[in-house]
């Protein structure tokens, strides 16, 4: 159903004293807002782990720590958060030596990464396969007290899926370095951060019926189909067929009328 428009019927109360019936799929009245959608983001490792210079199969994360190989990710909370995942040896952890400090906007020797983001260091060894790689990823992201209660990561074979625990859009957008990794974004984060959706206001001109108080008289009152074709319950007892006003006790006022008997 979309936005703007009741995805069930709806009752409503009217500060006249009515009861309005409004169907599914009737236009809504005021603001609405799409439920916010969760982003997800699968990072894939392509290769194998080298270390200076020394190729297992072509990769290379780590040549000197200095300038390891990194991806980031980004929440939709407010307090807008970038994490930036980093490998690094057992023996040498030097990935934030002042080389590697961003500057305002990602200037500098790492692009891409905002001042303020949350560090996530991998430690990996020589030798390991893609799969170990992303199994050390994935660890070290469920592991960080900053992440683990914004975030949710999963392995499978050679690819970390990021997945943010609450819906809306990120601040920053991913990004990548190094050879060996790339991304794909899964499902795109959409929507204000953490809200729930609101189709907007049932409107009661909409009604396909309505059940009211006589606003002339509290002691009646009326009950209407589509169209004008209105019943009428009088606080005297009279009952009335398309007037608000009958005469008799039981009235009906009609251009059509007709009593069949079978």
């Amino acid at each position: 159903m979309p936005i703007g428009s009741l995805s069930r019927h709806r009752i409503i109360s009217s500060v006249d004293g009515g009861l309005y019936f409004i169907p599914s799929g009737s236009a809504t009245v005021g603001a609405s807002q799409s439920l916010a959608v969760t982003q997800s983001i699968t990072y894939t490792v392509t290769s194998s782990v080298a270390w200076q210079g020394t190729a297992v199969s072509g990769s290379n994360y780590y040549n000197a720590d200095m300038s390891s190989s990194y991806w980031t990710f980004s929440t939709a909370d407010e307090d807008k958060k970038q994490f930036y995942v980093y490998y690094h040896s057992s023996s040498i952890h030097s990935f934030t030596s002042n080389a590697m400090n961003p500057g305002p906007g990602g200037s500098g020797f790492a692009p891409y990464i905002q001042t303020g983001s949350y560090r996530i260091p991998v430690k990996i060894e020589t030798g390991w396969s893609a799969a170990q790689v992303a199994s050390a990823s994935q660890d070290a992201i469920n592991s960080s007290p900053l992440a683990n209660n914004t975030v949710t990561a999963t392995c499978s074979a050679a690819t970390v899926t990021v997945s943010n625990i609450r819906g809306g859009a990120p601040y920053y957008n991913p990004f990548v370095t190094g050879s060996g990794l790339s991304f794909t974004i899964s499902t795109s984060g959409s929507g204000a951060f953490a809200v729930s959706e609101y189709v907007g206001a049932p409107d009661s001109g909409s009604a396909s019926s309505y059940l009211l108080l006589d606003p002339n008289d509290k002691t009646s009152f009326i009950l209407s189909g589509s169209g004008t074709t209105k019943m009428y319950f009088s606080g005297s007892g009279r009952l009335g067929f398309g007037t608000t006003n009958p005469e008799r006790d039981f009235d009906i006022r009609s251009d059509d009328f007709a009593i069949r008997i079978f």
